[in-house]
Parts: structure tokens; sequence; C-alpha cells
């Protein structure tokens, strides 16, 4: 069954839309543009996270801030992913030029565990 388009967007051999046929790829790919570094310049759309924010997360206070902002991204999603509360979403700062993001979550279309991990370079 058709999920929606495939992404990148582009067209098959046949001139027809590439359409995304698995759930859980279509899924993933969904996050990692949610996740983008909202460095479109376009102010009537907040989408993505301030990179500004996340190479501040050494700091506790931004920490948080970086935190709320993931969750509420996160909420968008909460008919197709369901957040594993056990674990905490990791941000690791250990290399001074990157900021690695991971969080476990369910997808809700296999009903199965699945680790989302993206890496923000400065």
């Amino acid at each position: 069954m058709t999920i929606g388009l495939r992404i990148p967007v582009g067209v098959n051999e046949s001139g027809r839309a590439n359409v995304e046929m698995d759930d859980v790829e279509h899924n993933k790919k969904i996050l990692f543009l949610a996740f983008g570094t909202n460095d479109d310049q376009n102010h009537f759309q907040d989408v993505g996270l301030d990179l500004s924010l996340i190479f501040e997360v050494r700091d506790a206070s931004f920490r948080v801030k970086a935190e709320r902002k993931i969750n509420q991204i996160l909420q968008k999603f909460s008919k197709t992913i369901k957040i594993d509360e056990t674990k905490s979403i990791q941000l690791d700062a250990s290399k001074s030029n990157e900021v690695k993001m991971t969080f476990d979550y369910i997808d809700l279309s296999v009903n199965e565990p699945q680790e989302f991990t993206r890496t923000f370079v400065r």
C-alpha cells in the first residue's frame, strides 16, 4: 500500500511520482526532515532545530531547552511513533564540532522498536 511520496521527491522510469511503500523507512525519513537544521531562512516555517541551541548542550539550561524543543517536535508524530520513555534522549557532545542526537521509539505502523540518530555538524 502506498504511504506517500518518496523522499527525496522524484519520478520513476514511467514518469510517475515515486511513492513510498515501507512505513518504517518513510517514518525515519520524515523524522530526519523534522530534525533538520532550520537554516532555510523561511521565517514563516518553524521546522527543525536551531543549531545554536544544539551546540550549547554542554550547558545544563541549554540542554533543557534543546530537550524541550525535541519533545515538541516528537509530539507532532504521536500517531505514528511512541517514544520509549524508559530511555532518555541522548545528546552526545563529546566531539567539539558535532552533536549526536539519539533516541529510541516504537514505530506504531509495525509495533517494533526503532532507533533514530542524527548528527549535527558545526
